[in-house]
């Protein structure tokens, strides 16, 4: 790719490769800065489209705004829903992504979806330290994470889990963590999808030390 940004800000984006009639590949996080990433992204498409590429799979391991699944209140923008139709009107034929923050993302699109997941990872990182069932606990940070926390125990012979209860101000962003709902262990293991400031992290800490 040659990509020149202009003084403004601006990108321009020129495809190098010769994609006539070939099936193109683009793999693009749209981690920080968000915006600017899937800007890129689209001009990325548009470029394959016009050099004849015959599809295009877009692969996006981190997928930005993919909390935004869904009004929260009234007013608010359904953010990734306004993300799919923008990739599925440029063309992309297939999307592929990494734990994305909920199943029902897949439902925003009319297009295939190929949903990766990088838990069998960290529950071979666990096996590997000798963590077991009977010496740590499965902790998700809020109840949004129940499924994720589930799948991870049964790849570790079904270790236990709790559940923190999160509450989140929707104006001010400030987090609270209450309540842990199952047993704690002495190793307490936590397991979520994504970290912007680490605010639900650590009050997700501070009340396993008070347990």
């Amino acid at each position: 790719l040659e990509i020149h940004i202009f003084p403004d800000g601006e990108k321009r984006v020129r495809i190098l490769d010769k994609v006539l009639d070939e099936d193109a590949y683009v793999v693009q996080s749209t981690a920080t800065p968000t915006d600017s990433s899937y800007m890129e992204l689209f001009f990325i498409i548009d470029g394959l489209k016009r050099s004849g590429a015959k599809s295009i799979t877009a692969i996006i391991p981190y997928f930005g705004y993919q909390r935004q699944d869904r009004q929260f209140r009234e007013g608010e923008a359904v953010s990734v829903k306004v993300i799919a139709e923008i990739l599925e009107k440029l063309g992309i034929n297939k999307l592929i992504a990494i734990d994305l923050h909920s199943i029902k993302i897949k439902e925003a699109f009319s297009i295939p979806v190929a949903h990766l997941s990088a838990l069998s990872i960290f529950a071979k990182f666990i096996k590997e330290k000798g963590w077991d069932k009977n010496s740590a606990t499965l902790v998700s940070p809020d109840m949004g994470g129940i499924r994720r926390i589930k799948l991870m125990s049964e790849m570790l012979n079904n270790m236990p889990y709790a559940v923190i209860e999160k509450n989140r101000d929707l104006n001010s962003g400030k987090v609270s963590a209450d309540k842990i709902q199952g047993r704690i262990g002495k190793k307490a293991i936590k397991v979520d999808d994504m970290i912007s400031s680490g605010g639900t992290i650590v009050k997700a800490s501070e009340l396993l030390r008070k347990n």
